[in-house]
């Protein structure tokens, strides 16, 4: 299953993200009614494939965020026509798993086992943290730095703490 259609870039009416694309109700439908549900691929303007997610907006409407730094990488403009392309994405995360994330897990068992005890949502949560280093290095850190967090709080997250506390370098 693969989708293309054209709309334009909107401004949101968001307090979460700045910009969006709408897709079309019934590209929607057959997403929803697949078995990845939400989560997608999505092309813009024949570059830049990355994981994301249908996003529920008010009256059975879905959109797609774009972020900033992906409208500055593609040089997007609000009302230009934007040509998306969408299929399901079947990944196991959701985001890709980092390499220095998946050497952590390998050499902690226990940190897997409550890494993966977390929801869909939390885990692409963490995977994100940690793909935000700027380098391996920083990845590993980052990627010891989450695990020991969720071992040492069962499994809970206090994204307050995460952010401003573990990650701070």
């Amino acid at each position: 299953m693969k989708f293309q259609f054209s709309a334009p870039l909107e401004a949101a009416s968001s307090k979460l993200f700045n910009w969006q694309v709408r897709v079309p109700a019934d590209v929607t439908a057959a997403f929803l009614a697949s078995p990845t549900k939400k989560r997608v691929v999505c092309i813009l303007n024949g570059q830049d494939p990355h994981q994301c997610a249908l996003t529920p907006i008010g009256d059975g409407v879905y959109v797609i965020k774009v972020n900033q730094g992906r409208i500055k990488k593609l040089a997007l403009e609000e009302g230009k026509t934007i040509v998306t392309e969408l299929f399901p994405d079947d990944s196991k995360y959701g985001l890709p798993m980092p390499e220095e994330m998946a050497a952590v897990l390998a050499e902690d068992p226990e940190g897997d086992k409550v890494f993966h005890a977390l929801s869909a949502g939390k885990l692409r949560t963490m995977l994100y943290v940690v793909s935000q280093g700027t380098d391996s290095d920083d990845r590993i850190w980052r990627a010891v730095q989450v695990i020991e967090h969720i071992k040492k709080r069962n499994g809970k997250i206090d994204f307050k703490a995460l952010h401003y506390q573990d990650l701070r370098k």
